[in-house]
């Protein structure tokens, strides 16, 4: 069974985590951040509040998708 970092890494890179080593929290919050909308550009500085909560919310959405289609095929 996927978990949320399983979900977040296959939503950004569009496959699932090919590694051992969990993800660094720097990754993560980059990763939220790109759900949210943030583009992550040199000049961006660091992801705001908003951004962070936008992303924390659809990566919300997309694990609970992920849980009622794992129900439908059991």
């Amino acid at each position: 069974m996927l978990n949320q970092k399983q979900v977040l890494y296959a939503a950004i890179h569009h496959q699932l985590y090919p590694h051992t080593v969990p993800p660094t929290l720097a990754e993560i919050v980059d990763w939220i951040a790109r759900l949210g909308g943030f583009l992550g550009r040199k000049s961006d500085g660091f992801p705001g509040v908003k951004v962070l909560w936008r992303g924390l919310s659809r990566l919300h959405d997309l694990v609970e998708g992920w849980l009622v289609c794992q129900s439908l095929n059991s």
